[in-house]
């Protein structure tokens, strides 16, 4: 059974340096009723502008980790916020 789908952010779920079409973004929040989601490829304010500020209302965040492209930090949302454009609502960790 698929527990877990990893997806690289530019050219993969959206076209280089766009944010997601309101279809995938569709999609992907459909995804997250089922499994985790993890995206890479940039840093937080890239992945609210494109991701997270398309995904719907139902979109289960808890299972989106969001992970930046050096690989130091792992974000991940709360259910009620969406967080800001600024900073997500939680860093799972973040290395020097």
């Amino acid at each position: 059974m698929i527990t877990l789908v990893a997806f690289e952010l530019d050219g993969t779920l959206a076209e280089n340096k766009q944010a997601l079409l309101r279809c995938m973004g569709e999609a992907l929040g459909d995804l997250l009723k089922v499994v985790q989601a993890t995206v890479s490829g940039g840093e937080w304010p890239q992945f609210h502008k494109k991701i997270v500020s398309q995904l719907p209302a139902h979109a289960d965040v808890l299972k989106l980790l969001l992970m930046a492209t050096p690989g130091t930090n792992l974000d991940t949302l709360t259910p009620l916020t969406k967080a800001t454009p600024q900073t997500p609502r939680m860093r799972l960790w973040r290395l020097p």
